[in-house]
């Protein structure tokens, strides 16, 4: 499995939660002032990548910054100790 797989993932699964086929980028802002995402939209992404992934960002303690944007949680998901 390689990032690109995992931030293709990402952003299909976004663009089903939001019923939106909407251009995204790894700078798409997902959270706060000019987000993607609303606040159920993103306990549906922390579930789901628990569920494919196997990364409980609950458990880990994750840091907001990891939600900024597409590409910071990709790059969280990838490089997680599940991937290891």
């Amino acid at each position: 499995m390689n990032q690109e797989f995992v931030y293709s993932q990402l952003c299909n699964k976004i663009k089903e939660l939001k019923k939106d086929n909407s251009e995204l980028s790894s700078n798409s802002v997902l959270l706060g002032n000019g987000g993607i995402l609303d606040s159920l939209l993103i306990i549906q992404i922390v579930q789901w990548c628990k569920d494919v992934f196997n990364v409980d960002l609950i458990d880990d303690d994750i840091n907001l910054k990891y939600l900024d944007t597409i590409g910071t949680l990709t790059d969280y998901l990838y490089t997680s100790r599940s991937f290891e």
